[in-house]
């Protein structure tokens, strides 16, 4: 389906920028009476479902996470990932302030790319379960305290439970069973043999708190695996929902298992978007639904792990909703209000600065902007638009000129921040994963007929997959990106489309790479260089290179070492080539000065002569957000840019629950 959106705006200063722009250090909106209960800054009355239902805002500010997370029993803290170092943190409702729980080494992105996620508080509030994602590229569980005295490590990323052959790639921590010994997770291993995120297998384990042994529950089809669970009240069921299966890749039903042992039974099903939430003290199940016109917070009573009744409206008209969690007498809940958007500014080369203040082509909203780029005639500015609501992908199009624009959504694709217009601006490449088939890397988007094929290659190893594809001017020549599987090595190709001869330009390898070095390079306008950014860790450099297409040794045009005022992860790192070829353009994160805070960290965008020389800067790209795109005639430049905010809500009185005072 496609459908008409507003044009895109003309290309000039907007006076309300600085309003969209502002770094609000406004603190949380909740405040604790004397006695100690809650008192809200925000409350409505329940307009549909239980009229005793109360809610309140407790939060609201800049960058809340809500996925993986979760609140604490009493409810005053909520657990995030500083993303200004990677740390954990815990996010204090009363005072709006974020403590860090854990301390990186270095206190920002200096030199580690290691960082918290899915932190889970324990039943009792004084530990906090998390995944941490390590150098080496794996994850491990570790469990603290509040304090971050005691960390225990109870798996690395080297080991699984399932296959000794194998690693996990990814933990999805869902939460405690209530005996506070347990933690349940999700754990997507390597399959033997490669192709881990075409062919992998999730498998719901519950996992020792005590020493790190782990127990199958379940073990999902390939490609599938539950988005959201949690245990039971009794410790004896785990209700998931299991939007990641093939059959259904956009909405899910909820099933519930008993850890004892058995299949699955499904106990929330329909054509209807389902969100687990968790159980609540009398055993019912709380969930999120699209059904029936609303948004909203259902309850289904259960009895021996079977739905004891119909499904009942809890409370509806709670819209675009993200679930954090239940705390002893309330539901925790994330809204987001705000995103980074698309703007644009007027750039002149010939004198090396920007000429204009940039101005959004649209009014802030709720959707996230993934990427974009312009098409080859500069018609038109292409983006991916993600509503996290819905879990949804669209492909919007606007014309420069004034002309309607459309949207498509992107039916059962996930895309990833890389998408490139084709030469003959028929097709865009996106980079991404079929939730149908769940193979992962470049498709292709044919715009006449909505429809995306993935780009096989069929000469590739059979363990490799693109992660990146540009066509030559004269669609000749393709280059890819390739990671494999047997070395752990990404490799930037140039191919002959008829004789399919290929010339190895670069090899990224030696560690991971930070996904930024791999889908910012750019074909230079005739296609006889390649442009990108590499990174030597032991020496700590990262490099801007450019490399023959026909091949042979890369020329560094440009250098810089990394230290606290340049640390190693940003937003920045983009590279695009003038429209005569002879300058590459970049943008890196202004260099900190003495006492100054890490966030916002503005990107000063800069020009260097192609074959190396005087880096000019045209100025700053105020709190962007990763990546630029320059227009085909050089004039103007898209950037991603403005505030991610977002609330936090409290529900009280619901039915099922005790309520309890502190």
């Amino acid at each position: 389906m496609i459908r008409t959106t507003a044009t895109i705006a003309t290309l000039v200063f907007a006076t309300a920028l600085a309003g969209c722009l502002q770094d609000s250090s406004q603190a949380a909106l909740a405040r604790a009476s004397a006695a100690g209960s809650w008192e809200p800054s925000s409350t409505a009355p329940s307009a549909v479902g239980d009229t005793n239902i109360v809610l309140r805002r407790m939060y609201e500010g800049p960058s809340p996470d809500f996925w993986g997370t979760s609140s604490s029993p009493d409810g005053r803290y909520v657990t995030q990932t500083d993303w200004s170092t990677g740390d954990l943190a815990i996010l204090d409702l009363l005072t709006g302030a974020m403590r860090r729980v854990t301390r990186k080494k270095d206190d920002e992105w200096v030199s580690s790319y290691a960082y918290s996620e899915m932190a889970r508080f324990s039943p009792d509030g004084r530990h906090i379960a998390y995944a941490w994602y390590t150098e080496p590229g794996h994850y491990e569980l570790r469990v603290t305290d509040m304090d971050h005295a005691n960390v225990r490590t109870l798996w690395t990323g080297e080991r699984t439970t399932h296959d000794e052959r194998s690693v996990i790639w990814w933990p999805d921590l869902h939460g405690w069973a209530p005996d506070g010994r347990h933690l349940l997770a999700t754990l997507y291993p390597h399959e033997t043999g490669g192709r881990e995120w075409r062919e992998s297998r999730g498998y719901l384990t519950l996992v020792s708190v005590e020493d790190g042994a782990a127990r199958t529950v379940h073990v999902f089809p390939p490609n599938a695996g539950p988005a959201l669970a949690a245990v039971s009240p009794d410790g004896r069921w785990v209700a998931f929902e299991d939007d990641m299966s093939p059959s259904s890749p956009s909405n899910g039903d909820i099933s519930v298992i008993d850890l004892d042992g058995g299949a699955p039974v499904e106990v929330v099903g329909g054509p209807s978007i389902e969100r687990v939430i968790g159980w609540l003290p009398d055993g019912s199940l709380l969930f999120y639904s699209d059904r029936e016109l609303t948004e909203g917070v259902w309850r289904l009573p259960m009895a021996i792990g079977r739905p004891a009744g119909e499904p009942e409206l809890v409370r509806g008209d709670v819209w675009r909703m993200e679930p954090i969690g239940l705390s002893r007498d309330a539901l925790y809940y994330g809204v987001r209000t705000q995103r980074p958007q698309i703007f644009v500014a007027g750039v002149d080369l010939s004198v090396g600065r920007i000429i204009s203040p940039p101005m959004p082509i649209e009014e802030p909203t709720s959707r996230q902007v993934r990427a974009f780029d312009w098409s080859p005639d500069g018609a038109q500015l292409a983006y991916v638009s993600h509503d996290v609501a819905a879990d949804r992908d669209y492909l919007v199009i606007r014309s420069v000129s004034g002309e309607e624009g459309r949207e498509m959504p992107l039916q059962a694709f996930s895309a990833n921040n890389w998408i490139r217009w084709t030469p003959d601006g028929a097709s865009i490449f996106l980079n991404g994963r079929d939730l149908e088939t769940g193979e992962s890397g470049v498709h292709r988007l044919d715009l006449r007929r909505g429809t995306v094929e993935p780009l096989r290659e069929p000469d590739a190893p059979g363990d490799s997959s693109v992660y990146f594809l540009e066509d030559s001017p004269d669609r000749k020549r393709a280059f890819v990106v390739r990671w494999s599987g047997e070395d752990s090595t990404h490799t930037l190709v140039a191919r002959e489309r008829a004789t399919g001869e290929e010339i190895e330009l670069h090899v990224w390898s030696d560690r991971p790479r930070y996904p930024q070095m791999l889908t910012n390079g750019w074909l230079s306008p005739d296609g006889s260089q390649f442009a990108f950014f590499d990174r030597d860790f032991n020496a700590r450099v990262k490099h801007l290179l450019v490399v023959p297409t026909a091949g042979g040794p890369p020329l560094e045009v440009w250098s810089r070492g990394w230290s606290e005022a340049h640390p190693l992860m940003g937003d920045c790192g983009g590279v695009q080539w003038s429209p005569d070829g002879h300058f590459l353009l970049f943008d890196e994160a202004k260099p900190r000065t003495r006492g100054e805070t890490p966030d916002p960290r503005p990107c000063q965008l800069l020009m260097v002569p192609a074959t190396g020389g005087e880096v000019t800067v045209l100025g700053e790209l105020p709190l962007h957000r990763g990546g630029f795109g320059l227009h085909p005639d050089g004039n103007r430049i898209a950037f991603r840019s403005g505030e991610d905010r977002g609330e936090i809500w409290r529900m009280e009185n619901l039915p099922g629950m005790q309520v309890t005072r502190r």
